[in-house]
């Protein structure tokens, strides 16, 4: 629920209170959990019902705060890949080789969410008894919602206190990952398993896990840090090539880089992350070649370019 003509009429001693005039309802005592910036215009107010009470998100325009243009040149040193695992207790795998701890809080909750949702299916539909189970199980699920909310705020937080400014992922389709299978028939037109079971299973691990929350939380904090989160599409990023990374940490490395280890002269095998990386710098390389390369072989010819070209993606 939105009211536009929402009006401000004066905060409480000690500002803890926010008293607020909405259309046909009058005067709202509010309780605010920080102070209004100086020189903001309220333009409208929304109410949300929440299972816990009522929430007031007031919508501020402040000509003060600038616009966030990014205008950053990725480098091997000052950009960062990231993987979704969901492998165990993995969350997120990044290029640097770190692995970030997976919160799982549906799973943790499920059995206790099973019993007070198989409580409240035996009562009376109406009783009191099962009101009171129905407000049990929305409040479960709210603890649920908001430990997945703050695991992806502190996540978020880990990633950008690594100092980088450039942040890959994979642009995933979520809505295509979580699809059921489709059904199967053999020649008689019987059903035959399909998968689904299991299916079932990663299904809700990818729900649980929020990835779409999270990369909306990352980029909104980084754009606070002065940083940009770029997502690369899959393609590419699967391939097993035997790439040897960027050594040097620095600017020359694009010029001085080499895809054979100093010390072996085996090639590295480079990780799902470090693919993600790598493919986001390959496309960039061919935006500043003409995009003449092939694209059944994105990486054969990588060397070749280090030495003559310098990538630069455009963020803005």
């Amino acid at each position: 629920m939105v009211f536009e003509g929402a009006k401000l009429n004066s905060c409480s001693v000690g500002i803890k209170w926010l008293y607020l005039t909405l259309p046909k309802m009058g005067i709202v005592k509010v309780r605010h959990h920080r102070p209004l910036p100086d020189g903001a215009i309220l333009k409208s107010i929304q109410v949300i019902k929440k299972t816990d009470g009522w929430y007031i998100n007031l919508r501020l325009k402040d000509d003060s705060i600038p616009e966030f243009k990014p205008d950053i040149v990725p480098t091997w040193s000052n950009s960062l890949g990231m993987d979704a695992v969901l492998h165990e207790d993995d969350y997120l795998a990044t290029s640097e080789g770190l692995k970030l701890p997976s919160l799982k809080s549906f799973r943790k909750s499920q059995n206790k969410l099973a019993k007070v949702s198989q409580r409240k299916s035996g009562k009376r539909k109406g009783s009191k008894a099962r009101r009171q189970l129905a407000k049990k199980e929305a409040k479960l699920h709210q603890k649920i919602a908001r430990s997945r909310k703050d695991h992806a705020y502190n996540t978020a937080q880990q990633l950008l206190a690594t100092g980088k400014q450039v942040f890959f992922h994979e642009k995933l389709n979520l809505k295509g990952l979580s699809r059921k299978n489709r059904p199967q028939q053999d020649e008689s037109g019987q059903y035959i398993p399909n998968g689904q079971s299991a299916k079932s299973g990663l299904n809700k691990s990818w729900a649980d896990a929020g990835f779409g929350q999270f990369f909306e939380i990352l980029k909104y904090k980084a754009e606070k840090a002065g940083a940009v989160v770029i997502p690369v599409n899959p393609q590419y990023t699967s391939q097993c090539n035997h790439l040897h990374p960027p050594p040097q940490k620095s600017d020359q490395a694009w010029k001085q880089a080499e895809l054979t280890s100093a010390a072996s002269s085996e090639p590295k095998r480079l990780t799902q992350s470090e693919l993600v990386k790598l493919v986001m710098f390959e496309r960039s390389l061919m935006e500043v070649t003409g995009g003449n390369r092939r694209r059944t072989e994105p990486f054969s010819s990588l060397s070749n370019y280090f030495g003559q070209v310098s990538p630069r993606v455009d963020v803005s």
